[in-house]
């Protein structure tokens, strides 16, 4: 037995550089042209659902080495497609919209022989992108911010947790930011069907604070929807 273990650990070592994992941001454009937009290492254990979910057109990938050996494989809901449902009629109505472009991530964890990733999104790996991806700085700090409890009903693993992060609110104006923060789970939870479920919610509120004083385009950008 002290043998097997040891072997497992030594195999352990070679595949992971260290215990941390990387976090990888990518865009996606209108002509599905796949890019990395930044990157950040994170030193603690990266946790892995294992919830095996059906998704509708998923975005897959393989996580390479140099040697063309996959060390992870996955795949994602294509980030340029939203779902959703009108749930304000008597028989709601599922749809979905395509976006121009879109932005998603990846989290990976600290192979020591990481190199590059592939994206196709059918099993004959047609339309294939290839990255490479960068070296990253370990020196990099993850910034750490208060979270205020807002609504709680249970534990996290037992509820739907939903998490505000502020966006336009000065670290002076975090009172009025957690007092907007409530007044939107207030009226959220007072329309049905909310109301119905509100014991099965957690909500939290990220006390993240800004440069600036207010959005840059109040109800102009095309995704604000005219708020």
């Amino acid at each position: 037995m002290k043998y097997i273990l040891t072997a497992c650990i030594l195999i352990s070592n070679l595949l992971s550089l260290e215990s941390g994992y990387y976090i990888y941001k990518f865009s996606i454009d209108k002509n599905n042209n796949i890019s990395i937009e930044d990157s950040n290492y994170i030193n603690q254990k990266l946790k892995e659902s294992k919830v095996k979910k059906h998704i509708h057109n998923p975005l897959s990938y393989q996580i390479k080495n140099e040697e063309n050996s996959i060390l992870k494989e996955g795949y994602i809901q294509n980030p340029k497609i939203i779902y959703f449902e009108d749930l304000l009629i008597d028989k709601p109505i599922k749809h979905s919209t395509l976006l121009d472009s879109a932005y998603f991530v990846l989290k990976i964890p600290a192979y020591k022989d990481l190199d590059y990733v592939e994206f196709y999104k059918s099993k004959e790996k047609s339309d294939t992108h290839k990255i490479k991806l960068p070296k990253n700085n370990h020196t990099r700090i993850r910034e750490v911010f208060p979270v205020s409890d807002i609504l709680i009903n249970g534990s996290n693993n037992s509820r739907v947790n939903i998490v505000f992060l502020g966006d336009g609110y000065k670290q002076n104006q975090m009172d009025s930011y957690i007092s907007d923060v409530e007044d939107v789970v207030d009226e959220l939870f007072n329309t049905i069907p909310y109301s119905n479920y509100k014991n099965y919610f957690n909500v939290y509120a990220v006390e993240v604070p800004s440069d600036d004083s207010g959005s840059d385009h109040p109800g102009s950008a095309p995704d604000c929807g005219g708020y």
